[in-house]
């Protein structure tokens, strides 16, 4: 995909359900499609610095600096200026083999003389025509090649955008990070503190709970041992009371009855 500086800006994510910050899954398939784009940006880049290097421009050049051409464009640029420039050494030779011609001939007839001085004539304003070319061919190729660097520096400029809104979007989910972490040790110290008293306190209550249920069944013991003793004596002297009456009452001798 080809990712703008606009689409890392709005890029939104699913918020989590159970804690705070993003979808980490989600965060991490946007960052593999920054680096992605990034990466073909530095080819790119990397392409067009060898395209000017090849072109016999230095990219580091301040002369360079027209922007928006296409690549497909050098190559058959690059072929107008050979051809215009072969055109016009072509017509300079001619001009050359005219004027020995002419020296060389001097004593022929004046209509003759003027028969090859025509052509002549016709091929000089070639020539200047085939200089013109050539230098406009060479301002093209000039203007082309400020063109690439300008399209390098616009990538350059892109990619360095992405870089850092990509280095932004760490440092903001490092920070989210680092504070979600902070808020759950603190939040977990603070629940376990928490926990910890209430057994504390639990654990005391039962304890007295149990103290003192203890002490009330010792009490109870205590109160049923004085009651046992007490009730012995009492069933012993009852006992012993009776046997004393039965042994001073008088003795009842058996009647006849007949």
């Amino acid at each position: 995909m080809t990712l703008t500086p606009e689409q890392v800006i709005n890029k939104t994510f699913q918020p989590t359900k159970f804690r705070e910050g993003y979808d980490q899954e989600e965060v991490d398939l946007f960052l593999d499609e920054v680096v992605t784009e990034l990466r073909r940006l530095h080819k790119e880049n990397d392409e067009l610095t060898q395209k000017l290097r090849e072109a016999g421009v230095d990219p580091e050049s301040d002369s360079v600096s027209t922007v928006g051409v296409s690549n497909a464009e050098a190559p058959t640029q690059n072929a107008t200026s050979k051809n215009s420039t072969s055109n016009g050494e072509g017509s300079s030779d001619s001009v050359a083999a005219l004027n020995v011609e002419s020296d060389s001939s001097s004593d022929l007839k004046t209509e003759n003389l003027n028969s090859e001085i025509h052509p002549t004539e016709e091929q000089v304003p070639t020539a200047a025509e085939g200089a013109t070319t050539s230098e406009t061919a060479q301002a093209s190729d000039s203007t082309n090649a400020g063109s690439a660097q300008g399209g390098q520096s616009e990538s350059a400029a892109s990619a360095a955008a992405v870089i850092a809104m990509a280095q932004r979007l760490h440092d903001d989910y490092v920070s989210q990070g680092e504070s979600e972490k902070a808020r759950l040790i603190e939040e977990g110290q603070t629940t376990a503190q928490s926990l910890l008293s209430d057994a504390e306190a639990k654990r005391s209550s039962i304890l007295a709970s149990l103290e003192e249920s203890k002490t009330n069944l010792e009490s109870d013991v205590e109160t049923l041992r004085t009651f046992e003793s007490k009730y012995r004596r009492e069933l012993k002297s009852y006992l012993e009371g009776k046997l004393t009456d039965l042994e001073n009452s008088p003795r009842v001798e058996p009647t006849d009855s007949k």
